[in-house]
């Protein structure tokens, strides 16, 4: 069986090949000896089985005919009904209204949240060696330090307790760990969990490339399928119920080496008075914004396009449609705000399966000698779980 086609997805009996070959993985020695436990397996085969039915489905969009601009508002609390092509409106920053200045306000509602940042990646592409957190950015402060500082200085200011919460990787995870321990004497309480761990596959024979456990010589046959994967892995890492009992109601994703991204108490005072159960905060798409998706509305809902993930053919109609936008092409900045009870409930339903985002690749070892495997890796965005939550909330920052 060869990947050779996959735009119209495996035919019956390939795909049932296909997935038997994989479900028979994870169950063997080579899978066992790895981080493959039944909780990362399950989530595994989600996306097995969404990637073999074909390339628009796993984007998830069958007719680009129905995906719309998302109109702009300058009232968030506007009527829906003068917007007759579009349900759902991205609302300028400058018109929501303003968070009170009140103490007792703002010591409410930061006592409701935690933040969580994504310290998956690895600081290759900025040159650096070990996880992109531990760069130094200024002073000698890192991007992990200085976030630290933005929860702690929270934390201080108002009286409250506001946790901030890491996302590692097998790549980070040991090196994260080793330096946790210069906070300790800090005002917050840091928690960590460790994402899933996916398995290579082979893209000629679209077979599992992993012969055995995670070693220094074999973790290029594994990698973290993406920052999508941390709503699954928060709830399987028990940590999203260990949140829910301590009374937070939010939580503030952003990428750790985001500085600009912080806790807006004007967003957060929108976001609970109105009950959102989801907010991305996006801008305008610049020509160096090369990654990162943009917001349309596909079928009455917002809905995340990467161009990963979909034709480019349909991806260049995307383009085109923007300029219907008052925004132009909407960048998701990846701070997403999420409800954490409306979190928990849709991932126990196992309702958030997002789009599949193909990345091709050379094991780097076999670049140098022109004889490697080309490796498929399903990978997921996490502004893609947009389209799952009720009553969302865009916000043009």
């Amino acid at each position: 069986m060869s990947y050779s086609s996959m735009e119209h997805g495996l035919n019956a009996n390939d795909r049932l090949s296909y997935e038997k070959e994989l479900r028979s993985f994870i169950r063997s020695d080579r899978a066992n000896a790895a981080p493959m436990d039944e909780k990362n397996a399950r989530e595994f085969l989600r996306y097995v089985k969404k990637f073999g039915k074909g390339q628009k489905q796993r984007c998830g969009v069958v007719n680009v005919d129905k995906i719309t601009p998302i109109q702009g508002r300058k009232d968030p609390d506007a009527d829906h009904e003068n917007d007759k092509e579009s349900k759902y409106v991205c609302v300028d920053y400058n018109s929501i209204p303003e968070c009170p200045e009140d103490y007792n306000l703002t010591h409410e509602l930061l006592n409701k949240i935690a933040v969580l940042k994504l310290n998956g990646g690895l600081g290759t592409t900025m040159g650096c060696r070990g996880p992109k957190s531990v760069i130094e950015v200024r002073d000698r402060l890192t991007f992990l330090d200085l976030s630290v500082k933005q929860v702690e200085f929270l934390n201080t200011k108002y009286g409250v307790d506001v946790p901030l919460i890491l996302m590692n990787s097998f790549n980070t995870e040991s090196a994260t760990e080793r330096i946790l321990s210069k906070y300790a004497d800090h005002n917050l309480k840091i928690f960590t969990f460790t994402q899933h761990y996916f398995p290579c596959i082979d893209k000629q024979t679209m077979s599992p490339i992993p012969t055995g456990p995670i070693t220094k010589e074999t973790e290029d046959q594994w990698y973290p399928p993406g920052h999508g994967n941390v709503y699954q892995s928060l709830v399987d890492s028990g940590l999203l119920e260990k949140l829910l009992g301590q009374g937070k109601e939010y939580i503030f994703i952003s990428n750790i080496d985001n500085l600009g991204a912080t806790v807006d108490l004007n967003i957060l005072y929108e976001i609970m008075c109105t009950d959102k159960e989801f907010c991305m905060e996006v801008t305008k798409r610049e020509k160096q914004d090369i990654a990162g998706g943009c917001l349309f509305e596909y079928m009455g809902k917002p809905k995340l396009f990467e161009q990963r993930s979909m034709p480019q053919k349909d991806w260049e109609h995307l383009r085109s449609l923007a300029t219907a936008s008052q925004f132009g092409i909407m960048f998701n900045t990846n701070n997403l705000w999420v409800n954490i009870r409306s979190l928990n409930r849709l991932a126990l339903e196992d309702k958030i399966l997002l789009d599949v985002l193909l990345r091709e690749s050379l094991r780097e070892r076999e670049i140098e000698r022109s004889e490697g495997k080309i490796l498929l890796q399903f990978e997921t965005a996490a502004g893609g779980a947009i389209e799952f939550f009720d009553n969302s909330f865009i916000v043009y920052v």
